[in-house]
Parts: C-alpha cells; sequence; structure tokens
C-alpha cells in the first residue's frame, strides 16, 4: 500500500485545483481500503447544513441520506468527539448494540446491506464538521486498525486540498465581484503590468482612451515611478491619476505572482467620484474647513492653489493640512489623494 500512496495523493491535490476529478480521487482513495464507497461529509454544526460528496452509493440511498438520515448519523455524531486528523473503524466508534438502536443503520444502511465503515476527521470548528469515509458491506474481514491507519495518513493532504479549493473558489469569485465593482464604475480604471501595459480597463477606462487619454505619456510615467499623483489632461478637462500597487498575492483582480503590477486610477475631481464633506467629517472627525481643503488638496491642487480658491490665508490653509494629515493618517499630499480617490470609489460603488 506505501508504493500506491504518492498517487492516491497525487490524485487528491489533483482535485483540489479541478474539483471535477474529485470522483476520481475517491474512488483511489476507496480502493486504498477495499472499500466500494467513498465520499466526504461536511455538516455545518452552528447552523445546521449538510453536504456531501461520495462515489460508489446508490443514488436512491445517498438521496434518502441528505435528505432525512443525516442528523441520524451515529457514526458521524460520535466521529465529532475524536481528535482532528484521526481516524477509526465503526465498530471503534459506535459498539453494535448502539447501532442496532439507531435510525439511520436500521432504517437505511441495513436494508442496502452496508455496515461497515472507517473514516477519518478532517476538522472541526464551532461551525463547520469535515469528514471523510469509506463504506462496504460487512464481509468476513471488516475494516480494522490497519485500514484507519491508512485513512489517518491520508487525512492531512485532504484537509489541504479543501484548503487549496476554497482558497482558489474564493479567489475566483472575490475577483468576479471586485472586477463587477471596478467595471460599473463611473471612473476609469487600469490593470497595467510592469511594463505598462494594459491588462484590463473598465469601461471608464475605454472610454476615456477614446476620449484622448494616452498612458504612455511623461505624467504617467512619472506617476508610475513615483507613485506620486499627477494631473492629466483629457479633452479639456483635468483630472486627477493616482497608482495603487497591487502585491503579489493579489489575487482578488487575478494577477497574483508577479512584481510590478498597479491598478492606476484616473478620476474627474469634479465629478461626485470623491467622497462627500460630511463623510470625511463621519469618518475621521475633520471639521467643515478640514473638509473642504481635503477635498480640494486631495484633488490634485497644490495647497497654494487651494488657498486662493478658498480666499483663505496661507498659513492657515497649512494648518488645516496639518490636521488633515494627522486625522487621517495620510502624512501628505500623495497619500491624501489615494486615500479619497479610494474613497471615491468605495462610495461610488455603493
Amino acid at each position: 500500500m506505501d508504493a500506491a500512496l504518492p498517487d492516491i495523493i497525487e490524485r487528491i491535490y489533483a482535485a483540489s485545483v479541478a474539483p471535477d476529478r474529485w470522483p476520481d480521487a475517491l474512488e483511489a482513495l476507496a480502493g486504498a481500503v477495499d472499500g466500494t464507497a467513498c465520499g466526504l461529509r461536511i455538516e455545518g454544526i452552528e447552523t445546521p447544513s449538510f453536504s456531501q460528496r461520495w462515489i460508489g452509493l446508490d443514488p436512491a440511498f445517498e438521496r434518502a441520506y441528505v435528505e432525512a438520515y443525516w442528523s441520524h448519523d451515529v457514526w458521524a455524531a460520535e466521529g465529532k468527539r475524536g481528535r482532528v486528523g484521526a481516524a477509526a473503524v465503526g465498530d471503534a466508534l459506535v459498539e453494535p448494540r448502539a447501532r442496532r438502536q439507531n435510525a439511520f443503520i436500521n432504517e437505511l444502511c441495513t436494508p442496502y446491506g452496508i455496515d461497515d465503515l472507517v473514516g477519518g476527521l478532517v476538522s472541526l470548528t464551532p461551525q463547520t464538521m469535515i469528514s471523510f469515509a469509506a463504506m462496504r458491506q460487512r464481509g468476513e474481514h471488516p475494516f480494522d486498525d490497519t485500514h484507519a491507519a491508512i485513512i489517518e495518513r491520508l487525512v492531512p493532504h485532504v484537509r489541504r486540498a479543501l484548503l487549496v479549493e476554497d482558497a482558489l473558489l474564493g479567489a475566483r469569485r472575490d475577483e468576479k465581484v471586485a472586477w463587477t465593482v471596478v467595471d460599473r464604475l463611473p471612473l476609469g480604471a487600469f490593470v497595467l503590468d510592469a511594463r505598462r501595459r494594459v491588462l484590463h480597463a473598465n469601461a471608464g477606462g475605454c472610454r476615456l482612451v477614446a476620449e484622448g487619454l494616452v498612458l504612455d505619456t511623461r505624467p504617467i510615467r512619472e506617476l508610475l515611478a513615483t507613485g506620486e499623483p499627477r494631473i492629466v489632461a483629457v479633452n479639456g478637462k483635468r483630472l486627477t491619476a493616482v497608482v495603487v500597487p497591487l502585491p503579489e498575492d493579489a489575487s482578488v483582480f487575478d494577477v497574483a505572482g508577479d512584481r510590478g503590477r498597479v491598478l492606476l486610477v484616473v478620476t474627474d475631481p469634479a465629478a461626485r467620484t470623491v467622497p462627500s464633506a460630511e463623510l470625511l467629517t463621519q469618518l475621521y472627525g475633520l471639521t467643515s474647513a478640514e473638509s473642504r481643503v481635503a477635498l480640494l488638496v486631495g484633488g490634485g491642487l497644490a495647497p497654494k492653489e487651494a488657498a486662493d480658491q478658498l480666499g483663505t490665508a496661507w498659513n492657515t490653509v497649512r494648518a488645516q493640512l496639518r490636521a488633515v494629515y494627522a486625522k487621517t493618517g495620510t502624512g501628505g499630499q500623495s497619500a491624501l489623494v489615494r486615500l479619497l480617490v479610494m474613497l471615491g470609489v468605495a462610495s461610488s460603488a455603493r
């Protein structure tokens, strides 16, 4: 059996990245212990729920179990008392007398001739219990500790495979949600690689390009090189461009594993893609005057330009800016611009 385990383990991990291959993995698991059926069982504990993946069971048995008997499964109930990672045979989990008194055994297993089980506890939290087991008709040689030892060696691999599968599903789901949100924003959003090639552009970005936005210009190159916000002119409008580096594990945009990829956001400060003064007051405790200064400077104006537009002394604006940076934790105009753009993105995406 030791010689067969690497192949079984390989099938388990293949299923983690291609869920349609779980039947192949479960068939290999069943074969490892001479079982005729094998499957994964996922039970919601905090919120009662149930799902499973099985091969080798009569469809009528499986349907009846899901619809009526999963909550009466005496083997699963006793399995909750076990140690995560451990495996046991059904006879060790539940003595014969208790099995004979159990509705699941009497009303479902016995009519279908299934009376032998070996399984392991994959994970157990207050929310969820995951286990996997192999089953068969009881014969001259029932499942024993040798079979339990094989299952126990495979439990860690099943657990890791399920974690990988869940992470991949989450990333794919989050990626879809993230781009759905970005694609609906009334601003330009681009994902660029390290060579400034566009990997993705939302509808707003495509519209800006059609209106004359050129990404390979000096202001954009300076922005990408320094991270400092820039003003770009498009069709007579002064737009604010900011860049947000994407971490290497940014699978939310399906761009993991490559350095230098960034999210470039181009927005019109005059459009409603900036947060309101009221939101800044609510989130950061800015005064009305500080919010006005924050929106102007965060929109790309130099502090002295903001003072001129407000008709306020430069020293007053400088003091207000210090308060804005302190309260928002930004520490400078570049960080403030990025904060306001991202807050505007979040506000407009609601």
